[in-house]
């Protein structure tokens, strides 16, 4: 049972450095974002509601960019194709009555 316990210990010290080194990306890939397009970085705080829920977004693979995440959509240079995404919320929610237009 010892050889199990740690065992899991040190699958869970893998976790959280996995864990780690990946909340440092998110953060800093989102600041590149904020410096090289802050437009789009304030459309997705806006639309998301914080920092962190932009960030995330920009590194999720979205079925609406083709299955890739935000950064690769714009190292593809498509960034056209990344503002129609937010633009398409905004749209979305005002014919909801969800914000003013």
């Amino acid at each position: 049972m010892n050889a199990g316990i740690a065992r899991f210990r040190a699958v869970a010290n893998e976790v959280d450095d996995v864990n780690s080194l990946r909340e440092r990306v998110l953060l800093s890939s989102f600041m590149a974002l904020e410096e090289l397009c802050p437009h789009i970085a304030e459309m997705l705080i806006q639309n998301l509601g914080s920092r962190r829920k932009a960030a995330l977004w920009m590194c999720r693979h979205q079925w609406a960019l083709a299955g890739r995440n935000g950064y690769q959509t714009l190292a593809d240079g498509e960034e056209d194709r990344l503002l129609d995404v937010v633009y398409g919320w905004e749209a979305d929610l005002c014919s909801k009555g969800l914000v003013a237009e």
